[in-house]
């Protein structure tokens, strides 16, 4: 067997996370690319899920305004391939936020057409989809791609609500890691 890739710096930190926190699963890393980055499975090998991982660093984008900054934890900037997105073998995408403030990493765990089609309701319809995702201090997980400075500041302040901006149901989602867990 010969290693055609390494394990970067998103799938350690996923591996690390389930390992820590769901003692009765196995972690499984394949030994090719085949679209699936992790693979969890059950003690008993039964039942399993599959993960790609996404990482971004955190970006402490300058023209952030201080006041804007104390609301939020993370900021990640990714950028997906439409059709890979669409067409993935995997059960669920983990993108993963390592903040520079912190040491621990956030995730957003959700399947990939949930993801997909959130996008297209986003009118992302290009073939490479932009980005940016916010995490806050009251939890909530924001895409604030192509909003105004005031339109990022409500929502970080928590004063305005738009359902298809909000991703906090998939923040750390790990239920369907649970699930194998028991």
């Amino acid at each position: 067997m010969k290693p055609l890739f390494t394990v970067h710096g998103g799938e350690q930190l996923v591996g690390e996370y389930i390992e820590r926190e769901f003692k009765n699963v196995s972690l499984w890393l394949p030994t090719r690319d085949t679209g699936i980055d992790l693979l969890v499975t059950s003690r008993d090998n039964r039942r399993n899920v599959s993960l790609q991982v996404k990482f971004s660093k955190d970006f402490q984008m300058s023209h952030i305004e201080a006041a804007m900054r104390t609301h939020a934890l993370a900021y990640g900037w990714w950028t997906f391939d439409r059709r890979k997105l669409r067409e993935s073998v995997a059960d669920y995408w983990v993108l993963v936020l390592l903040p520079f403030a912190h040491r621990d990493p956030h995730f957003i765990v959700t399947r990939p057409k949930d993801l997909a089609e959130r996008y297209d309701k986003l009118a992302r319809n290009q073939k490479a989809i932009q980005t940016y995702l916010w995490i806050t201090r009251s939890r909530r997980c924001i895409e604030t791609r192509g909003l105004t400075k005031n339109t990022v500041r409500n929502y970080v302040e928590g004063t305005l609500d738009e359902p298809v901006r909000d991703f906090s149901r998939w923040l750390e989602n790990w239920e369907p890691i649970q699930t194998l867990n028991s």
